[in-house]
């Protein structure tokens, strides 16, 4: 499809693909999320189409792009937005009237296709035409938070990491040492098994249904030198906690993460942060997204802030046919009744419909 010089990256085009890849270069916004890799791990593992939608320069360049997979139908309306929510999906483009040219061209498109949405996970505050019946407005359904890793050597150097913090890190990973629990980097030949302890932790934790195996596999396919999965386990019995990131030479981001409802896991999950931020600091990274998390989640916010984490810019920018919600206030819900239920689902059934939740939720 096209409208103009708007195109939309074909996956198996090698050639495009690589121009995709060579313009990330030159925006410094770039993250993991912008690559043709992620859009590989997101149909793989969810089954979205993609819609990465581009501006065409001379000789096959890319003067602006924008990374957006078509989301919804059955019982949600079709949308256009960045997977899972709460990525980064700022237009990147090298100048503003580029940028505004894009994102107008891609709201045709999407009227064309039927949508009522163009959701962008951009703090940018674009000034572009819509399309008759159609409205831009910002939205605010999540607190998003970010680690300045500059001039850090460690978690103990990080600017704004608060004094406790840095000491219950220490002891943590002393007396995870000391009884037996080891911390390891999963590999994909293993991801079936983690998948298993990563359902059951999410479960138990929060009543939440995990991603899919498939996206996990996913990761480690088509990200495998970005992609690092932490897993605790202890001497003996199940897991404790995990963590998920995703990093490349453009940003680090943690993607899932959780802890056993106790002590040990609490530990477990806190140390395991610790060990993925060192790692995106060995990388020679400049800041870390620690994610979004509801505005209600306040031992989640403040936990994250004692990492040093500070707030930044977390709406949406969304093109909207006027009047029509675009139901991202699900983020910041609580869905209190299904989370009791879902704390004592057997983790067989939370693999089974992952796939199905997870698509139902963006």
């Amino acid at each position: 499809m096209s409208e103009g010089n708007l195109r939309f990256l074909d996956p198996a085009d090698a050639s495009a693909r690589q121009a995709w890849d060579e313009a990330l270069k030159n925006f410094p916004g770039a993250t993991v999320f912008h690559t043709p890799a992620w859009m590989d791990v997101i149909h793989k593992g969810f089954g979205f189409a993609p819609r990465f939608a581009y501006l065409a320069g001379a000789n096959g360049s890319v003067r602006a792009l924008v990374p957006l997979f078509r989301a919804g139908g059955w019982a949600r309306p079709v949308r256009w937005l960045n997977l899972p929510q709460g990525c980064a999906a700022d237009p990147l483009a090298a100048d503003e009237a580029d940028a505004a040219r894009l994102v107008a061209l891609v709201a045709s498109a999407a009227v064309a296709e039927g949508c009522s949405a163009v959701i962008l996970r951009s703090s940018r505050r674009l000034e572009t035409t819509v399309p008759e019946g159609w409205e831009m407005r910002r939205e605010d359904p999540v607190v998003r938070h970010v680690i300045d890793l500059t001039g850090a050597h460690d978690v103990a150097t990080l600017p704004h990491i608060q004094s406790g913090q840095k000491r219950i890190y220490r002891r943590v990973g002393r007396r995870l040492t000391a009884s037996g629990t080891k911390v390891r980097v999963v590999t994909r030949d293993e991801i079936g098994a983690f998948t298993r302890a990563a359902h059951h932790i999410l479960l138990r934790r929060h009543g939440h249904v995990g991603p899919p195996v498939k996206f996990f596999d996913a990761l480690l396919e088509f990200l495998p030198g970005s992609t690092r999965i932490l897993l605790a386990c202890p001497q003996s019995g199940p897991a404790l906690a995990f963590s998920v990131m995703a990093m490349n030479s453009f940003s680090s981001h943690l993607l899932h993460g959780a802890g056993l409802p106790a002590d040990e896991g609490i530990d477990a999950f806190r140390f395991c942060i610790g060990l993925q931020i060192d790692a995106a600091i060995r990388a020679g990274l400049a800041e870390l997204d620690f994610g979004e998390s509801g505005p209600q989640q306040e031992g989640l916010i403040y936990f994250k802030e004692t990492w040093g984490a500070q707030r930044v810019d977390g709406s949406y920018q969304v093109i909207v046919r006027k009047g029509t919600p675009t139901q991202l206030n699900v983020l910041g819900k609580s869905f209190a009744l299904a989370h009791r239920i879902l704390h004592h689902a057997p983790v067989a059934l939370s693999l089974r419909f992952a796939g199905l939740v997870h698509r139902a939720l963006q």
